[in-house]
């Protein structure tokens, strides 16, 4: 899986301040208008001048309100703010191109009324850097032209496929029989992995994901065009995409993130819509107490989009203090909607900034109320040190719902969690439907592998799955390793047969190298798969289940 961090009740439905009211605003508040400073709605004009107008304007202490006057707006790299910045998870290819660029600013409020701000080619919408007390709220962020394309599968044979592309959203050309894709600023990208999206239900197509979509050696095809926005594919693909449903083609790595928080504290996003960003919809690293309420990145239905983000939805790196997401929305995404997790490896990154205190970062992460819908991967991917909660959430993600990880050795995780409480959840049954790398089951905890002659070590320790409900197509639901201290009580688990069971994991429950594991109280279907347990290293004694609750062990 790339690296790029997902409703009870659905709350996509985005509320917008749409028109201005006028506030009886304290004495010590100060509003700054933008329209003051010459921005009104300026078709395809670039309108970022007149926010650096306003920025002196922003420099002190007391409590600031920077208001848009509700419109549409158009952003262009030139007049932006250019600054070296290295940000998990990305490519680190600098100076970064920062439009709304926020330094050593506090208590600030940026209500952007529901006004559209509208990207072009490679830039950072929001940056926050060094920054106290401030609100991002009431907007949404799109770019005319993403940093995905997206083909409509037209004509499927055994030696070639047609597709259809918009050249308006995704100019492209051919060059030796392949398929570039055209940036901005002179630049184009080769189109190099795809994924299909079911065209009614919007999700990724079952029994794909890490693996290529379109088989193995995929791009060999030679590309050649039919008639405008039109391209024929000449290739015996080994596995066919259905007519009438849309492959993504991705040709860029996630790059600058829609919003960027580093180094700042109490920050609060709230009522913004990403529609897009060049990477990740969030990213906020080395920072403390952030709030995220209805946050939602997902694909532009106006536009015919099934993808949002080039990158994570929400990726929250060495951070500390309390993480909270609440009522936010997550579809569609290039990688996992939410990940919070500790980097050894950033620290590589980052000496020079005299920074290596991060190591002893921990996020306290809560998680309610908010809807995973499909994305590549994990729903949400956690390898912090602190408390979490996810609770009264959907999830629809096309692997695990729900990924606990510190896999030190390849991916530099550094985290071991003590205490997790997943309460009270909706799973669909399309999670876990696709294959991905460490996405064993539904919800799925990794540890780092173990020399044969060392003892475990349980890098996870007071794990409670509670009061669930899980809707299954296949056998696997939940896969734990190195967990001292597991409880599944209280859920209930369902079977569906909206997709084929095809996992080689036939068992519903696994525990490796796993102590005081407790299974009580729980409801399976009469036609659920599998319906057993799977002990591997772990004592039976370690297991406390209900005696009526014909669970199979199974030992190895």
């Amino acid at each position: 899986m790339k690296t790029g961090i997902f409703i009870i009740l659905f709350l996509g439905l985005f509320i917008f301040s749409a028109q201005a009211t006028e506030l009886n605003s304290p004495t010590d508040t100060t509003y700054i208008f933008l329209k003051d400073y010459g921005l009104y709605k300026t078709r395809k004009k670039n309108a970022i001048k007149h926010f650096y107008k306003a920025l002196d304007d922003l420099k002190t202490d007391q409590q600031k309100i920077l208001v848009f006057s509700t419109g549409t707006y158009h952003f262009y790299p030139d007049g932006c703010k250019t600054k070296v910045y290295y940000e998990a998870g990305s490519i680190n290819e600098n100076p970064k191109v920062c439009a709304f660029h926020f330094e050593n600013i506090k208590n600030l409020v940026i209500d952007g009324r529901g006004s559209h701000l509208i990207f072009h080619q490679e830039m950072q919408p929001f940056t926050f850097d060094n920054c106290q007390n401030i609100t991002l709220k009431n907007m949404t962020i799109d770019w005319e032209q993403p940093f995905i394309a997206q083909a409509e599968v037209l004509r499927v044979t055994e030696h070639y496929m047609d597709i259809g592309l918009d050249p308006r959203e995704s100019p492209y050309r051919l060059v030796d029989g392949k398929i570039f894709f055209e940036i901005g600023n002179g630049q184009q990208n080769e189109w190099n992995s795809t994924l299909e999206f079911d065209r009614k239900g919007r999700f990724i197509v079952p029994q794909t994901g890490d693996t290529p979509c379109l088989g193995e050696h995929w791009d060999a095809y030679h590309a050649e065009p039919t008639m405008p926005g039109i391209v024929r594919l000449h290739f015996s693909f080994e596995r066919k995409p259905q007519i009438g449903n849309y492959l993504i083609l991705q040709h860029s790595e996630p790059a600058s993130a829609g919003v960027f928080i580093t180094k700042s504290k109490n920050l609060t996003i709230q009522n913004l819509r990403l529609y897009h960003s060049p990477g990740h919809g969030v990213l906020a690293q080395r920072s403390k107490d952030l709030t995220f309420n209805v946050f939602q990145a997902i694909p532009n239905r106006s536009r015919n989009r099934y993808f949002a983000s080039n990158g994570n939805g929400l990726n929250i790196v060495n951070c500390s203090g309390n993480v909270s997401v609440n009522n936010c929305t997550f579809q569609g995404l290039a990688n996992e909607a939410v990940s919070s997790e500790n980097i050894n490896a950033f620290i590589d990154e980052i000496t020079s900034e005299n920074d290596a205190e991060i190591l002893d970062l921990a996020t306290q992460l809560t998680i309610r109320n908010s809807a995973f819908k499909n994305s590549p991967g994990s729903g949400i991917r956690i390898a912090t040190t602190g408390k979490v909660i996810i609770e009264n959430n959907s999830f629809e993600s096309s692997g695990s719902a729900i990924l606990i990880t510190s896999n030190l050795e390849s991916t530099h995780r550094s985290s071991a969690t003590s205490e997790v409480l997943i309460q009270d959840n909706i799973f669909f049954p399309i999670c876990n439907s696709g294959i991905y790398s460490n996405n064993e089951a539904i919800i799925t905890i990794k540890g780092n592998s173990i020399p044969a002659n060392e003892q475990p070590i349980f890098y996870r320790q007071n794990i409670r799955i509670e009061g669930n409900q899980f809707t299954v197509f296949d056998y696997p639901l939940l896969f734990a390793q190195f967990v001292d201290g597991l409880y599944f009580n209280r859920n209930t688990v369902e079977r569906s047969l909206d997709f084929a069971p095809f996992h080689n994991r036939q068992y519903s429950l696994s525990f490796e190298q796993c102590n005081s594991v407790n299974i009580l109280n729980n409801t399976f279907s009469e036609d659920v798969l599998g319906k057993n347990i799977f002990l591997k290293k772990t004592p039976e004694n370690q297991l406390n289940i209900d005696l009526n609750s014909k669970l199979r062990i199974e030992k190895y």
